[in-house]
């Protein structure tokens, strides 16, 4: 399934209208939440596995993608790119996916596919310009969920 930036933008309209009820229904001067965020409750467990994978996984596989891409390694973007699509479905863990909100999980499932696109786009063109576009459309659903999502400390 290819993942198109009106899909994209779709998902963040749709996830700031959310929070705008949200917000709107909440206590303005409620400490643990700021204007942008819905308040999401994992386990410890989960909240450390969740943040170590952004921050030591995906932050840095998105980094040695555009560097590949940068240095022209089509097969190298691929190649990240592939690990971290609908690949990585399989090494979810199921207990982590029960304790996630709907919204967050589509957003992750959103963010997966766009991961499949950038491969195709290395492996199908071969264009660095292309596979940019493709890593920016991946972003956009990196930051939906960021914008909609708080994980509880």
């Amino acid at each position: 399934m290819k993942v198109t930036k009106s899909v994209l933008r779709a998902t963040v309209v749709v996830a700031m209208g959310t929070i705008a009820g949200v917000v709107w229904a909440q206590d303005s001067t409620d400490a643990n939440m700021d204007d942008r965020e819905l308040l999401t409750t994992v386990s410890d467990h989960w909240r450390i596995h969740l943040l170590h994978d952004m921050r030591e996984g995906l932050f840095v596989q998105v980094q040695e993608i555009l560097q590949a891409n940068a240095d022209g390694d089509m097969a190298t973007v691929e190649a990240l790119a592939t690990e971290r699509g609908k690949a990585h479905f399989a090494k979810m863990d199921p207990d982590m996916m029960a304790e996630l909100p709907m919204g967050m999980k589509g957003m992750g499932k959103a963010m997966h596919l766009a991961f499949d696109d950038v491969a195709t786009a290395a492996r199908e063109t071969g264009d660095p310009a292309k596979v940019a576009g493709a890593v920016s459309d991946l972003m956009l659903a990196c930051t939906a969920c960021h914008v909609t999502y708080k994980l509880n400390p």
